[in-house]
């Protein structure tokens, strides 16, 4: 189960759509995830292109944090 928080409320509810939707993925699945999704989910439709980036940069971080934990896993066997 992924978590996260804001004190801004909108930055709030993107957290909450990315961790629902990145729930029950494993970390090899998350990392496989293109931006795109966030076309796909029409929500760069109803975002400012500023909100828009920040839920893209909040997955960003999300992923390289994944990646580089699986890198660091691969190091270890």
């Amino acid at each position: 189960m992924y978590q996260g928080d804001s004190d801004a409320q909108v930055v709030k509810g993107l957290v909450g759509l990315l961790v629902e939707g990145l729930s029950g993925l494993t970390p090899a699945e998350i990392v496989t995830i293109t931006p795109y999704f966030i076309q796909d989910t029409g929500l760069n439709v109803s975002l400012r292109p500023s909100r828009a980036n920040g839920f893209y940069n909040i997955f960003s971080i999300k992923k390289k944090a994944l990646e580089s934990q699986g890198s660091e896993q691969s190091e270890l066997n």
